[in-house]
């Protein structure tokens, strides 16, 4: 039976626009957003990049604010906080009052990890993860000015790029032997080194860092005195109101391959979701394409039409001007050819029995989306035509397998 009332807990992306592809599927039942930043929903992806540099405004990347609202018939409750959920009466307590819902979709997201150890350095310590994470941020940019940036995955790499655009000094400094350990194999690792090294980015990679007055020392040697310090150190979930509630948590609220919760009243969306896996475990993705997909999922189970298929992983970062992209399964045990078209134009394709199965891609925009296309359709490729960059890469694609 369709919903006739829906609340939304969380005031993000995923929350935005589960709440509009509910009224593009032509729900008709009420819509309730209540969020806990005084902003409406808007994308995160511009926070450590454009937002901080001063070349986009928040409007500009804000995705629901009240006009639209309004016009979709959507109540937008911002500066709200959740207290508590009632399953069995299928309530929400707010410091504002109390809700009823027939469907509940938390998209309660996540905050920045602290890095407390950075207290001792007496500097000051800043995250990103929030619009007025972004405003501190870019207050503090300023030419000549010296940030350490801790934590060398994406979201460190990107407020790197940022600072160092604004011709600051920049120091990296990465506990793992290599940059994005976690997410990238190492030869994308090494391309991502080599990018930041030209552009002046001082790298440390396989730190052990000592925190102490006014500054850092690395492995016991290098010095290191920043005007303050970036925290880029992931995220933790926000799955404490789900797990009082009584909801299974994971590092994430555990939801299946609809986002639906144990409780058939509730979903959980965006990064907040862990997905159980048929071979145990969950997983949960942070991403901008994770967002939508998972609102959009929730919004068919909600209105009751035919949900999306599920789609490849993807991910997008834009640095120093360039824009690097990962799609499908990376592993470093993959067969990886690499493809170079130009001194900032290069992929890695990723083979499993001549099969991709994954790209990563440094520019060669128009490749990726190509490759991009062929993933997750046993699409089989000739390694040797692959990684010669005078061949389109159609030259590369088996006799047996059609170029569309």
């Amino acid at each position: 039976m369709t919903a006739k009332s829906v609340v939304i807990v969380g005031g993000g992306q995923a929350a935005a626009v589960c709440a509009i592809a509910l009224r593009e599927r032509d729900y008709k039942g009420e819509i309730l957003i209540i969020g806990d930043e005084v902003h409406p929903p808007y994308e995160r992806p511009e926070l450590s990049k454009k937002l901080v540099t001063g070349e986009c405004s928040l409007e500009s990347v804000t995705i629901l604010n009240d006009v639209r609202a309004r016009e979709r018939g959507i109540r937008l409750l911002t500066g709200c906080t959740v207290q508590a959920i009632d399953r069995a009466a299928r309530t929400v307590q707010t410091n504002t009052g109390v809700f009823g819902y027939d469907r509940l979709v938390l998209a309660t997201g996540g905050r920045a990890r602290r890095l407390e150890q950075a207290v001792a350095t007496g500097l000051p310590v800043l995250t990103i993860r929030t619009a007025a994470d972004a405003e501190l941020l870019r207050q503090q940019i300023r030419p000549g000015s010296h940030v350490a940036v801790i934590g060398g995955g994406w979201l460190g790499l990107e407020v790197a790029a940022s600072c160092r655009q604004a011709d600051m000094q920049v120091d990296v400094v990465e506990a793992s032997a290599r940059l994005c350990s976690r997410v990238a194999p190492p030869v994308l690792s090494r391309t991502l080194e080599t990018l930041h090294a030209q552009n002046g980015v001082r790298l440390h990679c396989g730190a052990v860092i000592g925190y102490e007055p006014g500054g850092l020392v690395i492995n016991a040697t290098t010095e290191i005195r920043p005007d303050f310090l970036v925290a880029a150190i992931g995220m933790e979930t926000n799955d404490e109101l789900a797990a009082r509630t009584g909801l299974a948590t994971e590092r994430g609220i555990l939801v299946d391959d609809l986002f639906q919760t144990e409780d058939p009243h509730i979903l959980a969306i965006g990064d907040c979701a862990a997905r159980r896996m048929p071979e145990g475990g969950a997983v949960r993705l942070e991403s901008w394409q994770n967002a939508n997909h998972s609102a959009l999922v929730a919004a068919c189970q909600i209105a009751d039409v035919t949900p999306p298929s599920a789609e490849i992983p993807w991910f997008w970062s834009d640095q120093f001007g360039k824009k690097l992209q990962m799609a499908g399964n990376l592993s470093a045990d993959d067969d990886i050819i690499e493809r170079i078209t130009g001194p900032d134009e290069r992929m890695g394709l990723h083979l499993r029995d001549e099969v991709i199965v994954g790209v990563w891609a440094l520019g060669s925009v128009r490749d990726f989306a190509h490759v991009r296309r062929w993933l997750g359709q046993q699409t089989r490729v000739c390694a040797t035509r692959l990684s010669d960059p005078s061949l389109p890469l159609k030259a590369a694609l088996m006799p047996e397998i059609p170029s569309s």
